[in-house]
């Protein structure tokens, strides 16, 4: 037992050397992404138009009721923070779109309010791309639709309100240009105010995260793993013969990958420390835009740990099928990018086939991201699957490591 405490003593030694490499590479790593995030930032500082769909309006468009509607659309009703409604000619609204300045164009045939009058059906014609690909091209067919529902409808209510008037004798022909003044003026009065007839509930982007908070969580999951990878010289090794060494000194298999778990995971859990602990510090002193780092307390960086070491022992895994340095900081790398990807650190996991998903929540990534989105909205959940992946991963390394010796012995 005493050797057993020696080599573990010696393995935390050698995690120790490697603090200022693994500080050092994440010290960089933070300082690229900031300035990245800085000057993309910049760049889109300003340009609000960019994220609005714009949506031009031609023909008809000098009708003063025509542009009273795109005037009380633009000034008054919600959508007009995420659709732009602009009228221009017809030689203009062909050249914006050629130019993508704008997602589609409506064109409102001359004496479409006269038709309306007369209770006429008159159609609008919307243009847009041959191909609607995209969420912009989707987002504007599926508004201009909306809008021809609600004009359909209401139309249709209208007029029979006021043939129902006309046919019963409700009203007296005195009374009749109240009447209908009125029906139009409560249908104004309903569509503007809209968005008071319904409760919206945010449920979040994945696992109750906001936007922010997702991509903080996946910033998180990444960093982990690329600290790994300058973990590489000290985890690679060309041969198993320190392993037969040790072994034969009673120092077992299962003794000797917990001895290295420890040092292998102590720079990546005191730099995620010190990160978390500043960020603590920061957002006690600075309002955050992510929601979840409101209010967030010390505890926070503490609770990281546990995924630390789960993808610590992944990773560990991993290098345990290399012979070289080389070999094993590009194994890392790949992986960590695809282990990323497909356990939605950059995507959302419901962008991705329903299989797939399936598969992901049940990888490292996916039992790692979870418990980070857990940590962030204070929901706790994923800790039990994480510690039953870390010691299946564990377990994983003892066999690998076996085997190799064993191939190596014949």
């Amino acid at each position: 037992m005493k050797r057993f405490w020696v080599y573990a003593v010696l393995q935390l030694k050698r995690g120790t050397r490697q603090i200022p490499r693994v500080a050092l590479f994440t010290l960089i790593l933070l300082l690229t992404a900031g300035v990245l995030c800085t000057v993309l930032l910049q760049e889109n500082e300003g340009k609000e138009e960019n994220s609005m769909l714009t949506i031009g309006v031609t023909g008809d468009t000098d009708n003063v009721y025509i542009r009273l509607g795109l005037l009380a659309v633009r000034e008054f009703d919600p959508s007009s923070t995420y659709v732009n409604f602009q009228a221009m000619s017809m030689e203009e609204a062909h050249e914006k779109m050629s130019e993508g300045k704008i997602a589609a164009y409506l064109e409102v045939p001359y004496g479409f309010m006269d038709a309306i009058f007369r209770g006429e059906e008159v159609q609008l014609i919307y243009v847009s791309h041959r191909s609607p690909v995209g969420l912009g091209a989707l987002l504007s067919n599926e508004v201009v639709r909306t809008a021809s529902d609600l004009v359909s409808e209401t139309m249709a209510g209208i007029f029979a309100t006021q043939v129902t008037a006309r046919e019963e004798g409700l009203v007296s022909s005195e009374e009749w240009d109240d009447l209908v003044e009125n029906i139009n003026i409560r249908y104004v009065d309903f569509v503007m105010e809209r968005d008071t007839l319904h409760q919206i509930e945010y449920v979040g982007v994945v696992n109750g995260l906001s936007f922010g908070g997702y991509y903080v969580c996946g910033i998180l999951f990444l960093l982990i793993l690329l600290m790994g990878i300058t973990m590489a010289p000290m985890m690679v090794r060309s041969d198993c013969s320190m392993v037969r060494l040790a072994n034969t000194r009673g120092i077992g298999i299962g003794k000797q990958v917990v001895s290295e778990f420890f040092g292998f995971s102590l720079p990546s859990v005191l730099v995620i420390l010190v990160i978390a602990l500043s960020g603590v510090a920061v957002c006690s002193f600075v309002e955050m835009p992510v929601s979840e780092l409101d209010g967030i307390g010390i505890d926070f960086a503490f609770r990281m740990i546990p995924a630390v070491l789960m993808l610590a022992a992944w990773q560990m895994l991993l290098y345990e099928f290399c012979s070289g340095v080389v070999a094993g900081v590009l194994l890392q790398f790949v992986l960590a990018l695809g282990l990323s990807y497909i356990s939605g650190c950059f995507y959302p996991p419901y962008f991705f086939p329903e299989i797939l998903q399936t598969v992901a929540s049940w990888l490292p990534g996916g039992i790692a991201i979870r418990y980070i989105g857990g940590v962030l909205n204070g929901s706790g959940e994923g800790l039990p699957a994480l510690a039953a992946c870390c010691v299946l991963l564990l377990a994983a390394c003892c066999g690998v490591r076996a085997l190799r010796m064993r191939r190596e012995a014949r």
